[in-house]
């Protein structure tokens, strides 16, 4: 994930974020742009930068933008106590390609897990809009994030899947303390792209 470099005048200007009760869900209602630029969008309307946590490309690349303790720029009336996140592009002419659906399942799936407190929300449930725009698949999105088969996790241990019940729990790799034991001298790497924890 390629994080947003702040300069310190701009880091200056942020509030912490208070709580958070929603992630939300935006498009950038332009191209699918870089979040340095998405930063000069916002700077451009006065705000400190981004005002987007995460930004989503087409490609399914994952930006980070505000620092997820921060309050974004998002949402008004809910910034002190929400999460956005924003697909790159237009989606009140076209469909998202699957590759940045997926990966913004993903993403917003871990911020739930990690938030379980938070609900759901696309940006026009909060405020006067249309974002993220008629022809995002809500019902899809929602669907995807909501599904728990993908909470599995593969575990190859020296090139070699291990059949033992690994699961993703609130941003944690869980798996059996006795099936693993005997790898515990091992370095132990995760492979988020992938889903994959390797011990070498």
């Amino acid at each position: 994930m390629r994080e947003f470099k702040w300069s310190p005048e701009q880091y200056a200007k942020l509030q912490p974020l208070k709580l958070v009760d929603y992630i939300v869900v935006h498009h950038t209602a332009n191209a699918d742009v870089p979040v340095e630029m998405v930063d000069q969008w916002h700077k451009n309307r006065g705000w400190a930068g981004v005002g987007y946590h995460y930004v989503v490309r087409r490609n399914g690349d994952i930006e980070r933008g505000r620092p997820e303790h921060m309050q974004g720029a998002h949402v008004i009336g809910h910034n002190d106590h929400s999460l956005g996140v924003a697909l790159g592009g237009d989606f009140t002419k076209y469909v998202p390609p699957e590759a940045q659906l997926s990966a913004a399942v993903k993403l917003v799936r871990d911020l739930l897990m990690r938030y379980p407190k938070a609900k759901l929300a696309r940006h026009r449930d909060l405020q006067s809009t249309s974002c993220p725009g008629d022809a995002f698949p809500w019902d899809k999105f929602t669907e995807a994030v909501s599904r728990k088969e993908d909470d599995k996790v593969r575990l190859i241990i020296k090139g070699k899947p291990i059949d033992v019940d690994v699961r993703l729990i609130n941003g944690r790799v869980y798996a059996p303390v006795r099936d693993l034991f005997a790898a515990l001298t091992y370095q132990v790497s995760w492979d988020e792209k992938g889903r994959t924890v390797r011990v070498e």
